[in-house]
């Protein structure tokens, strides 16, 4: 909103501006309900823009899904460590949750930028694009990843998972996320079926 306020006045006739907001804009996610908040603050404020602007300013925005960078990289080898497994295999078991079997790169969200702030998409007005590699398509999902990827990796020992989370830990694993179907998801069940059921304090 502040560069928007500082810039709008210095533009010419046909600029553009591009947003980014975030997949988490359009699904929530344990312990970022704050993150979630301010990104779909980011996606009402390019329709307000796109509205308060147009016709001389086009405004819109890019949601990217999980990308590859040095910050995720080091989310994933601190979760790798807290569980004795390895970044690596914390990466491509995230990365088989995306329809398309991989992570995005920096690139893949610059291109959808240009395109946005370009004349080719001159008839795009107050618009959000999501650049997720469709993980929040029908059958895929974000939310619980984390204990998808305990249920992928190699390394997964339900027993030694139970023993590790305290109750809370257990329900913000499964009663509060998706639990995909695996073996190893149902042998976690199978170890403890309270684990499936909310802890009060969580409610």
């Amino acid at each position: 909103l502040l560069t928007a306020q500082a810039c709008v006045p210095h533009m010419t006739e046909g600029g553009t501006i591009v947003n980014i907001a975030s997949t988490s804009a359009y699904r929530p996610a344990r312990n970022l309900g704050h993150y979630g908040a301010s990104k779909g603050g980011v996606v009402m404020l390019t329709k307000g823009l796109a509205l308060e602007l147009a016709p001389r300013i086009r405004c819109n925005a890019v949601a990217p899904g999980s990308i590859d960078t040095e910050g995720t990289q080091r989310t994933a080898a601190a979760f790798a460590e807290s569980i004795g497994a390895e970044a690596a295999d914390i990466k491509k078991a995230y990365a088989s949750r995306n329809p398309l079997g991989r992570e995005g790169v920096p690139d893949d969200i610059a291109r959808v930028v240009l395109f946005l702030a370009t004349p080719l998409s001159s008839y795009l007005n107050g618009e959000t694009v999501l650049a997720d590699g469709g993980i929040l398509l029908p059958g895929f999902g974000h939310g619980g990843y984390w204990y998808s990827l305990y249920a992928d990796i190699g390394t997964f020992d339900a027993d030694n998972l139970l023993a590790q989370c305290s109750e809370a830990d257990r329900d913000a694993l499964v009663y509060d996320c998706p639990v995909y179907h695996s073996d190893a998801a149902e042998d976690l069940v199978r170890a403890d079926p309270s684990c499936c059921r909310p802890n009060s304090k969580n409610k």
